[in-house]
């Protein structure tokens, strides 16, 4: 309870210190941060944070419509699509649903760059080079808004009305909670699950892993750009000799 020239009203003192890893409090708790701690505090404080209820929670948004078997191990695409995605999922957990949205949103418009990087645009038969794919979209592709990327992409064919769709959803979504103060948040969490899911969806979309004798088959032009950034190579396969045999 706090007081302002007579009224009073209820307040959260302290809200961003972490009090059991804060100097300032040193002395005062006498006690060094341990794990709970942590978790205590990088939870949202309205929600239970004990351990049956964070595995809960992740069983909530666990509802993929395809699952993301593996990764190629490239710095960008980690960096910039999976760990933020896992970062969503977490968010979840933590009872973060604004995070989760927001870094979906990151997501879905790394995703919609990646496709763009990784395929060929052509016109009349002739591949487009950068220069003239900025003068045709007005700037630079990665400069564009969420919204014209996805245009673009599904005007030239590398999205079909499906596709369109989980992006346009994870985006509506996410200026929806990020752009509004006054909005209601009670379908946040059902929302955050969807757009997780849509964007777990998109990432399937973007790699590509057809399941080919046992092994993962990639995206066409996803595997030529791994190639380029040696991420990816050609097995060396030698005829076996008499002596291996």
């Amino acid at each position: 309870m706090s007081s302002n020239e007579g009224f009073t009203y209820d307040a959260w003192i302290n809200p961003l210190v972490f009090h059991e890893a804060d100097k300032a409090w040193e002395d005062v708790i006498k006690k060094q941060p341990a794990l709970d701690d942590v978790i205590r505090f990088i939870c949202n404080p309205d929600i239970r944070c004990d351990l049956e209820s964070l595995v809960a929670r992740h069983r909530e948004i666990s509802k993929e419509p395809k699952q993301l078997i593996a990764a190629p191990y490239e710095q960008k695409i980690m960096a910039k699509i999976i760990w933020p995605l896992r970062h969503a999922k977490a968010d979840y957990m933590l009872g973060n649903y604004l995070g989760t949205i927001s870094l979906c949103g990151i997501v879905a418009e790394m995703l919609a760059v990646l496709l763009h990087e990784i395929s060929d645009f052509t016109l009349n038969g002739k591949q487009i080079e950068d220069t003239d794919k900025d003068k045709l979209f007005g700037k630079k592709f990665e400069r564009l808004g969420q919204e014209r990327r996805v245009q673009i992409l599904r005007v030239l064919g590398f999205i079909d009305p499906e596709i369109e769709d989980e992006f346009n959803f994870i985006r509506n979504k996410r200026n929806k909670y990020l752009h509004y103060y006054t909005l209601d948040q009670k379908d946040l969490p059902n929302d955050a699950i969807e757009a997780y899911n849509k964007t777990v969806l998109l990432v399937v979309f973007v790699i590509g892993q057809d399941i080919v004798n046992g092994k993962i088959k990639l995206r066409p032009q996803l595997l030529k750009y791994l190639i380029q950034h040696g991420v990816a190579k050609i097995e060396n396969r030698e005829s076996p000799t008499k002596e291996s045999i």
